[in-house]
């Protein structure tokens, strides 16, 4: 009877990480491709009544008003896809520490004002957060709108509101 020994492991070929990196990989692709799809559907849509107008040019009245409503509606949502959101939020959020908690932020593309909501631990934290957004390219003008000092769970938590301008240009 022969007995073999095998004393050298062999690695899988795929491990645990990369097959869950595979994963999330192939369901942001997925994402992003169901995305495009939707964007150029709704493009497509909006277009549909521009073609439909140059078309029948000759056989009926295009109600004008209606067409530039229309137009309006489509300009705005490709406004809104092509924000730069990602900018924003990204600065927003690098400047905040741990004495800083974020509620909300509500950012108006066609005023280019951004609220932003929050709890901080007391002022000194409030006015460095503060100071911190001053100093980021994509915001100016950062003013505090509301505050209010509340107790919860035993502590003082100053509640605030702050309100400033988005100079961040679409791409």
């Amino acid at each position: 009877m022969n007995l073999e020994l095998d004393f050298v492991r062999r690695p899988p070929l795929i491990g645990v990480t990369g097959a869950v990196l595979l994963v999330a990989g192939l369901i942001a692709a997925g994402v992003s491709v169901e995305q495009y799809f939707s964007v150029t559907a709704e493009i497509a849509g909006r277009e549909r009544p521009v073609a439909d107008a140059r078309s029948t040019r000759g056989a009926a009245p295009v109600n004008i008003e209606q067409l530039r409503a229309r137009l309006l509606a489509a300009n705005q949502v490709l406004e809104k896809r092509t924000a730069p959101w990602d900018a924003l939020f990204r600065d927003i959020e690098a400047v905040s520490d741990k004495k800083i908690g974020l509620l909300s932020v509500q950012p108006d593309l066609p005023s280019r004002q951004v609220r932003i909501g929050g709890e901080a631990h007391d002022a000194a934290a409030l006015v460095a957060y503060i100071t911190r957004l001053e100093e980021k390219a994509s915001l100016s003008g950062v003013l505090l709108t509301e505050h209010e000092l509340r107790q919860e769970q035993g502590r003082a938590v100053i509640r605030f509101s702050l309100s400033a301008v988005w100079t961040a240009e679409p791409t």
